[in-house]
């Protein structure tokens, strides 16, 4: 409990991301282009803030910056076909 309430600024500010990415795509939902922009910026913050606590808590490494990249990528894979469906 006492690690979760150290790092509860981190956590209220990922969820703060995801959120505001989740309402930026759906009003720009018409727009699929603009709706996918949305969400790869809402990845990239994703990624950037990771690493950044990761830098500010002395414990970024090789293995965690691939993690973020990794799930990253995986995010917006999933998104893209979500997006497209069999439309390639």
């Amino acid at each position: 409990m006492k690690k979760f309430l150290k790092h509860f600024g981190y956590y209220i500010s990922m969820i703060l991301i995801f959120v505001l990415g989740f309402f930026a795509s759906i009003v720009s939902y018409p727009n699929l282009p603009l709706v996918f922009l949305t969400l790869i910026l809402t990845v990239v913050f994703y990624v950037i803030w990771g690493i950044v606590h990761h830098k500010i808590n002395h414990d970024l490494s090789t293995k965690i910056l691939l993690e973020y990249l990794l799930i990253g990528l995986l995010g917006i894979s999933m998104i893209f076909f979500i997006i497209v469906g069999g439309r390639v």
